[in-house]
């Protein structure tokens, strides 16, 4: 699913009762994933309030006026935050959507040239059944949002064609798709145990509070853990809203490997992990810690470390930066497996569509007008070399481009990738058969898919995606 379009309120405060029953309304999208909105009423105490509602503004891709009379007398409302917004709109970078809740005159306004909900311009107040104004507007809103992500999915898969294509594409990826730990030897862990507890000693007689011990710990996990490729991230949000003292993820950021929590030394560990468990933390390599005691839970397996012991500190250090969870470990396998095979059969799909472009006219027409497509849309330079490899990678990527973004119209709603598959359906017109050919990489599908699912940002997903793209054809230039 693509990530849900970031919606942004202008209204005055007087109108407040209307912008919460609209969020009712709306209730329905967001729980779909459709949707994220955004207020003033979601400023914390002591916030930079203009800095942030400028910064919220400027992120939306959905902004909604809330038109009434005291909208249209607000000068920041007005002069402000709505000349912002048509501003965006007219950079392509918004899109803008009055809503009229009570009467006020707007025609001549700067935003009446566009189409204004309810869609026959009467206000939500006059409604005798207020619900259904309610309801109209966000079905025009649902379509609205729906033409939002299908430009989005234009603009994801135009970006993954052009970084891929243009000139050096086939150069090696700067970003590591997967993380080969090194080894935790013993030296390295016996020399960072002892800074660790060199540090602890300091903070002895004035620092017993979690965070001075805390400071201490993630000191040694930041160091060992880069020794095998991974970066602890502290107090990181996660999807689902928690907070963890530190996420352990690879260099590049794309899989979390672990969780990590820190105690004060003179509370209760159990009862404290207890409460964690119970506001939702996963157990699938998560530790908990007072600097004296740990626990580890792994795929829900509970390990026990006594930290004042240098051999156990080892043994739990080993344990959970070492820790792969299944479908990671099957995605790196995979991708040590195949890396050395895309380049082959990029070759081999290569020399099936050279032998095409001189037999099989209809591959011919449709290879010619997808040539005319791609000098009108994406370079008018490009030669067949590079329109030929564009072929190549559509055919070995086109299926992740559906299933890691759990969109089947992903590729088929882009024009320029609409336009391959015709070309492709020509060029199995004869004798090439698209599926048996790819099927001895479902292996290598089904992990990437696989690991793309513990991905819940749509936007690591994108750039996940972007990175298997150029790893897969490193190797493999016209």
């Amino acid at each position: 699913m693509a990530r849900p379009v970031k919606l942004f309120y202008v209204y005055a405060r007087e109108d407040r009762p209307f912008l919460e029953r609209l969020e009712q309304h709306l209730a329905l999208l967001q729980r779909q994933g459709l949707l994220a909105t955004w207020h003033d009423g979601a400023l914390l105490p002591g916030s930079d309030w203009r800095r942030v509602i400028r910064q919220q503004l400027e992120q939306a891709q959905l902004i909604l006026l809330l038109v009434s009379p005291a909208f249209m007398a607000s000068d920041y409302c007005y002069g402000v935050e709505m000349q912002r917004a048509l501003e965006r709109q007219r950079l392509g970078q918004a899109q803008v959507v009055p809503i009229l809740l009570r009467p006020v005159v707007w025609e001549g306004a700067p935003f009446a040239h566009l189409q204004v909900l309810p869609a026959n311009a009467r206000p939500i107040s006059t409604w005798a059944n207020q619900d259904a104004a309610f309801a109209e507007v966000v079905g025009g809103l649902r379509r609205v949002i729906a033409y939002l992500m299908e430009q989005e999915d234009q603009r994801v898969y135009n970006r993954a064609q052009q970084h891929a294509y243009r000139k050096g594409s086939s150069s090696v990826s700067t970003e590591v798709l997967i993380s080969t730990p090194a080894a935790l030897t013993p030296t390295l862990l016996k020399r960072a145990i002892e800074r660790y507890r060199k540090q602890l000693r300091s903070y002895e007689g004035f620092a017993t509070h979690e965070l001075a011990r805390r400071t201490a710990f993630q000191r040694l996990l930041e160091e060992t853990a880069s020794a095998v490729n991974l970066k602890l991230i502290p107090e990181q949000t996660l999807p689902n809203g928690l907070r963890p003292d530190g996420v352990l993820r690879d260099v590049n950021e794309f899989f979390i490997r672990g969780l990590w929590e820190a105690k004060a030394p003179h509370l209760d560990l159990e009862r404290e992990v207890q409460r964690k468990i119970e506001a939702g933390y996963p157990l699938r390599n998560t530790l908990f810690e007072n600097s004296r005691r740990a626990i580890l839970y792994q795929d829900g397996q509970r390990f026990l470390f006594n930290l004042d012991d240098d051999s156990e500190l080892r043994d739990l250090l080993t344990r959970f930066l070492t820790y792969s969870e299944p479908q990671i470990a099957r995605f790196e396998a995979a991708v040590e497996e195949f890396q050395d095979r895309i380049p082959e059969l990029a070759a081999r799909l290569l020399e099936i569509i050279q032998q095409e472009a001189t037999q099989n006219r209809a591959f011919i027409a449709a290879l010619n007008d997808f040539t005319t497509l791609c000098r009108s849309n994406l370079n008018p330079q490009i030669s067949q070399a590079e329109i030929a490899e564009m072929l190549v990678q559509h055919l070995l990527t086109e299926r992740l481009f559906r299933t890691v973004f759990d969109n089947p119209d992903f590729v088929s709603r882009n024009v320029i990738a609409a336009q391959i598959e015709q070309v492709i359906r020509a060029l199995t017109s004869r004798a090439f058969n698209r599926q048996e050919f790819l099927r001895s990489l479902d292996h290598f599908y089904l992990a990437i898919e696989e690991a793309a699912r513990s991905i819940r940002d749509w936007t690591e997903r994108q750039r996940f995606l972007n990175t298997v793209y150029e790893r897969f054809f490193q190797g493999f230039s016209v």
